[in-house]
């Protein structure tokens, strides 16, 4: 049977996706290369919720759900104020921007996980802009204070194949937030 590893994500706008790219762009200039595989710029999106690997079947079901779990769910906005390693500083994973929870970005957040699962709690929305590869030597930054702003009116259903180029994304599907 046929898999497909899917997520649901949110999509910065032009200007934030700008001030994302921009952001990367210059610390990859101070980082060697060696040290951290940054994203694509057609890879920035804000991860609301992971399944792994779905059936046909599954992709179907979640598909025909979600829009009644997102009916009277407004646009996403959220306040980007730190660029940081994450989600250890002490031992970082990935260099991203970090998101505030706010109540919008929470409502539809809420609504993103399958029937069983638990919202995680200690979950920090953030966009990733690079990931560190295995390296004892990690370069240490003090985060870098920024004042950006996600708006989003549209959930996607993303596929992701994995490559060694890295993840190449394919949008299965996408959900308006509308509100009442």
């Amino acid at each position: 049977m046929k898999k497909t590893r899917c997520f649901l994500a949110l999509l910065p706008g032009p200007q934030l996706h700008r001030q994302l790219f921009d952001c990367a762009r210059q610390l990859r200039a101070r980082t060697p290369s060696r040290e951290v595989r940054w994203s694509r710029a057609e890879q920035l999106h804000l991860t609301l919720a992971f399944f792994g690997d779905l059936s046909d079947e599954q992709i179907e079901k979640l598909c025909d759900a979600l829009p009644a779990r997102f009916r009277g769910i407004g646009p996403v906005s959220s306040f980007i104020d730190q660029v940081s390693q994450f989600p250890n500083p002490a031992n970082p994973k990935v260099i991203a921007a970090l998101l505030e929870r706010s109540p919008s970005l929470q409502a539809v957040q809420a609504q993103c996980y399958l029937p069983g699962e638990d919202p995680d709690k200690h979950y920090r929305p953030h966009i990733t802009l690079g990931r560190y590869r295995r390296s004892p030597h990690t370069p240490v930054f003090n985060p870098l204070p920024v004042a950006w702003q996600l708006e989003a009116d549209e959930v996607l259903l993303i596929a992701s194949e994995l490559t060694q180029e890295g993840p190449v994304y394919t949008e299965l599907a996408g959900f308006k937030l509308k509100g009442a």
